[in-house]
């Protein structure tokens, strides 16, 4: 998503498969993004977010739960501006003797 004609490919093909199956919006889960990766997925998801609005779609974004995968690889101030929703993904991350998590 480095190039803006990738992401601008991307963004309008998305949000026209999402009009023809009648769906609402994305979630992006990029699971292990590097530090060198922020800026370009920060603007990969305000790309997607101005489009998405004029659509009238949602986005949002999956996280890992664990702080330093967040900040290696999310610039999370950035995001915010764009999202419907931000979720942290704890499966695995928690400890269940002293926080209790239910998955399905």
């Amino acid at each position: 998503m480095r190039e803006r004609r990738s992401r601008l490919a991307f963004v309008r093909n998305a949000a026209s498969l999402l009009r023809r199956k009648g769906l609402t919006g994305l979630i992006l889960y990029w699971k292990y993004p590097t530090r060198d990766d922020r800026t370009n997925f920060s603007t990969f998801v305000n790309t997607m977010g101005i489009v998405f609005d004029q659509e009238e779609l949602r986005v949002s974004v999956v996280t890992p739960g664990e702080t330093a995968g967040r900040r290696e690889g999310y610039h999370i101030p950035a995001l915010y501006s764009r999202l419907d929703f931000l979720v942290e993904d704890t499966h695995g991350n928690v400890n269940s003797a002293t926080f209790l998590v239910t998955t399905c």
